[in-house]
C-alpha cells in the first residue's frame, strides 16, 4: 500500500467536502411552498429568481445597492419587520445552522439599514491575551499596585461606646467557623471549550448575505451576497448541538480520560 497516495486521497477528499454551496429557500406567503432565491445571491452573475412575485419594475442598480430581488413588502416592510426577516434567513440557508448578523453598516442617503449575515466560520477567532503571574505576587503583571488607607473609627454617637469592639483572634476564628458554609465537592467537568470560528485568516468562510432597507421601507437582497462555503464541512439538516447533559455516563468517562 502506498501511504503517500492514501494521504493525498484523504486530503483531496477533505478539501472537496469543505467546499460547497448553500441554497436559499424562503417560504411563500400564504403557502407551504418554498421559493429558491439562490440565483439572486450569485455576485455579478445574479439573476431574478424564477417564480418570484411582487417584484418592482426596476431594481436598484448603483454599486452599493445592486439587487435583483425584493422581499415581499406585504410581509417585510420597515424596520419593525427585521427580526422576522432575520429569523427567516437563518432557517432558509441549507447546510449551515449558525447564521448570525456579523456587521451593521451606518445609514446614508441611499439606504436606511444595511446588515451583513454570515455563518460562524466566516468570523475570525480573536484569542484572549495571556495573563502572567509572579510567584511573590497575587495579581497579574502589568497591573498598577494600589494601597488602601485604613481610617480609625471615632466611635458611635453613644457616649462611652467605641465603634470597634476589641476581639481576640480566637473569638474571630470561632465565629468564622460557625458562619462558614460547608463546601460541596466539585463535579468533574468534561466539557471542552471549542469554537466554530476560523483560527487563521486564510480559513475564513466566504459565505455572506447582504440585506438592506431603502428609505421607502422596502427590503432587498444585495447581489454581492455569496452562498459558497469553504474550509468547513456541510451540516445535515437534522444536525443538533448537544451538551454534556446529552452524554451517557460511559461517554463522559471516555471524554474525561482523554482531556
Amino acid at each position: 500500500m502506498d501511504y503517500n497516495t492514501v494521504t493525498d486521497d484523504i486530503t483531496r477528499l477533505t478539501d472537496d467536502l469543505n467546499t460547497w454551496s448553500s441554497t436559499l429557500c424562503i417560504p411563500v406567503n400564504d403557502s407551504d411552498d418554498l421559493l429558491d432565491i439562490s440565483s439572486a445571491a450569485n455576485g455579478a452573475n445574479s439573476s431574478v429568481p424564477p417564480g418570484a412575485k411582487n417584484q418592482p419594475i426596476s431594481f436598484p442598480t448603483s454599486k452599493g445597492l445592486r439587487s435583483v430581488y425584493r422581499f415581499d413588502p406585504a410581509v417585510f416592510f420597515g424596520q419593525s419587520s427585521w427580526d422576522s426577516l432575520r429569523s427567516m434567513l437563518r432557517s432558509a440557508v441549507s447546510g449551515c445552522n449558525n447564521i448570525s448578523v456579523q456587521k451593521t453598516l451606518p445609514p446614508n442617503s441611499m439606504r436606511a439599514k444595511y446588515y451583513i449575515l454570515g455563518c460562524d466560520h466566516s468570523r475570525l477567532y480573536q484569542p484572549n491575551g495571556s495573563i502572567s503571574y509572579l510567584d511573590e505576587k497575587v495579581g497579574p503583571l502589568h497591573v498598577v499596585d494600589e494601597k488602601a488607607k485604613r481610617h480609625k473609627s471615632f466611635g458611635s454617637k453613644s457616649k462611652g461606646t467605641l465603634g470597634m469592639v476589641a476581639k481576640t483572634k480566637k473569638a474571630i476564628r470561632q465565629k468564622c467557623r460557625e458562619s462558614a458554609v460547608p463546601r460541596t465537592p466539585k463535579k468533574k467537568d468534561v466539557r471542552r471549550c471549542i469554537t466554530g470560528r476560523a483560527i487563521l485568516k486564510d480559513d475564513v468562510c466566504t459565505m455572506k448575505l447582504h440585506v438592506y432597507m431603502l428609505h421607502n421601507n422596502e427590503w432587498y437582497l444585495h447581489s454581492q451576497s455569496c452562498l459558497k462555503h469553504c474550509n468547513h464541512p456541510m451540516l445535515p439538516s437534522n444536525a443538533k448541538a448537544k451538551s454534556s447533559m446529552d452524554m451517557s455516563p460511559g461517554t463522559k468517562t471516555l471524554v474525561s480520560t482523554t482531556i
